[in-house]
């Protein structure tokens, strides 16, 4: 949706879907240690591969505004603001990585259960020629 030319300026609207796709995923992680030896003690993980725990699609609805500033022939000025509402979750239902430990002797760790959208404010600036 866009304006006809108002001054130098032309208005517009955005609405529609966005879909991406996980190619890999890496997290930092700050982990308590459960080893007898160790008990209590945490410790820092980096660059842990986490690729299986996400989804390998991401689906969301997006809308925004924004305004054209000609500068000069077909020469413009963008600026845009956009809303990106997630509506798939970026995360497995569970984690293969992160378990949910119980202190009962004998019990087994439980996967964790994880809920994750993704939502997203897009500020867009930039020159059309």
């Amino acid at each position: 949706m866009k304006t006809k030319e108002i001054g130098s300026f032309t208005y517009f609207g955005q609405f529609g879907f966005n879909t991406s796709f996980r190619w890999k995923a890496y997290a930092t992680d700050n982990v308590t240690v459960l080893s007898p030896l160790r008990i209590g003690e945490t410790e820092t993980l980096k660059k842990v591969d986490i690729t299986d725990d996400m989804n390998f699609l991401k689906a969301s609805l997006a809308f925004g505004f924004g305004a054209e500033m000609n500068l000069s022939g077909t020469t413009s000025l963008l600026f845009g603001l956009n809303y990106d509402l997630g509506f798939t979750y970026a995360a497995k239902k569970e984690s293969g990585y992160i378990e949910k430990q119980t202190y009962t002797y004998g019990s087994n760790p439980e996967k964790m259960p994880q809920r994750l959208k993704s939502n997203a404010v897009i500020l867009t600036i930039g020159v059309l020629f």
